[in-house]
């Protein structure tokens, strides 16, 4: 009897391991439940509505359906909605954002705690023509160089104002410069823009702080109406001291000034000295003065105008002449050390009234330097007072009654350094 019982016993532990066997394949079965199939039935407004085939296997416990950015989409994603009964098998999605790519998928899971992602689908979502404003291109009749008339359509949904924002890009957004408010009106002038430059305008409509609508980007250029000019400058008169410059006129509206360079090498550069600076148009000549006699100089006007443009006229060379009947030259130094140094120059004939040395910081010194040593009436000069281990340079001026007869070369002079 106890061995009927232990064949009894044995018996129903096999069937159990049986029945776990099959349970066991079951859950592997449900653990890989078969993927559904995804697609998009349609894109509107803001939105866009996905179908996928129904799941038919056992264990259904809901549909996961997620959004993402990349094709890389998996349950780390967004969760946008679940799905309980497996007959839902459409979904609209709404309140997405226009002109951006979206990918979608479903994944099904069961309640053995199984998982089945579907295909990846993608779409560019479309903009509700509600949101959208139409900028048109501006009428070449109202376009200026500094100004351009823009129209667009009335936006359809409730708004508060209109704001123009402007760029030098094709990229223009809200970060970019605000260039106009406009609350009912759809036109708006644009001012303040330079010409010949290409801009980028877009019109957003705002309801309080928040975009309800955007234009297209529009892309404008403004005339260019600067002018040319070649400067044609002459020389009309030279002296031992100065140069009388004469130069054609710049004509058109946008003149912001000449300027007047000059140099002692051959080529006037801008780095060289300022003359000066006119604001009139229609001062076309200046006397250059305190020239040294017998020396060259290159000229050159430069034309500025209010858009930053530059205009250069030719390079011109001038020589001065010399004193009649007086020389003056200027030696270097007898003695110097650190504050003081003693010059000596040759006497002028005829014979002035008087010596007058000036000192400066530079080769181009000339009597509207410093005064160092006045109305000297011998032909040397202690000049004190210097500061150690610097450059100066040294010029000496006749002068007979009130007037300067002559002039002498400029002369370089370091100082020592303190003992």
């Amino acid at each position: 009897m106890k061995k009927f019982s232990l064949f009894i016993l044995l018996g129903m532990l096999i069937i159990m391991m049986l029945n776990s066997c099959a349970d066991y394949n079951e859950m592997e079965e449900a653990e890989n439940p078969t993927p559904v199939t995804l697609s998009i039935a349609s894109t509107g407004d803001s939105s866009v509505t996905l179908k996928w085939s129904k799941y038919s296997g056992e264990y259904f416990r809901n549909y996961g359906l997620y959004i993402g950015y990349n094709q890389g989409l998996d349950s780390a994603d967004s969760l946008i909605d679940t799905f309980s009964y497996r007959t839902d098998t459409v979904a609209t999605i709404r309140k997405l954002t226009p002109d951006k790519h979206y990918y979608f998928r479903v994944i099904v899971t069961t309640t053995e705690g199984g998982s089945g992602a579907s295909n990846v689908v993608d779409t560019t979502v479309q903009e509700s023509s509600k949101h959208k404003l139409t900028l048109y291109a501006p009428d070449s009749t109202t376009l200026t160089d500094t100004t351009v008339f823009l129209r667009w359509t009335k936006c359809g949904l409730d708004f508060d104002y209109y704001r123009i924002y402007r760029d030098t890009t094709d990229e223009v957004d809200k970060q970019d410069t605000s260039v106009k408010t406009v609350y009912t009106d759809t036109s708006a002038t644009i001012k303040n823009l330079m010409p010949g430059r290409t801009y980028w305008f877009r019109v957003y409509a705002f309801s309080d702080t928040s975009v309800v609508a955007t234009s297209n980007i529009m892309e404008v250029q403004t005339a260019d109406n600067s002018g040319s000019w070649s400067g044609d400058m002459t020389v009309t008169s030279i002296t031992d001291t100065t140069a009388t410059l004469k130069w054609t006129q710049y004509t058109s509206s946008d003149f912001r000034n000449y300027k007047v360079y000059f140099s002692l090498d051959p080529t006037v550069e801008l780095t060289d000295s300022l003359e000066d600076s006119l604001v009139v148009k229609t001062d076309t000549s200046m006397i250059v003065r305190s020239l040294v006699a017998a020396t060259t100089y290159a000229f050159r006007v430069m034309v500025t105008t209010i858009y930053g443009k530059v205009f250069y006229s030719n390079n011109i060379q001038v020589t001065t002449t010399n004193v009649t009947g007086t020389t003056l030259k200027l030696y270097g130094p007898d003695e110097v050390d650190s504050t003081t140094v003693v010059l000596h120059w040759s006497p002028c004939k005829p014979s002035p009234d008087s010596y007058w040395l000036y000192r400066g910081s530079n080769r181009l010194v000339s009597d509207s330097d410093t005064l160092a040593i006045p109305q000297c009436t011998d032909t040397f000069a202690v000049v004190k007072n210097l500061a150690p281990n610097t450059i100066y340079w040294f010029k000496v001026y006749a002068k007979t009654g009130g007037d300067y007869v002559a002039s002498s070369n400029a002369v370089e002079v370091l100082t020592s350094s303190h003992k």
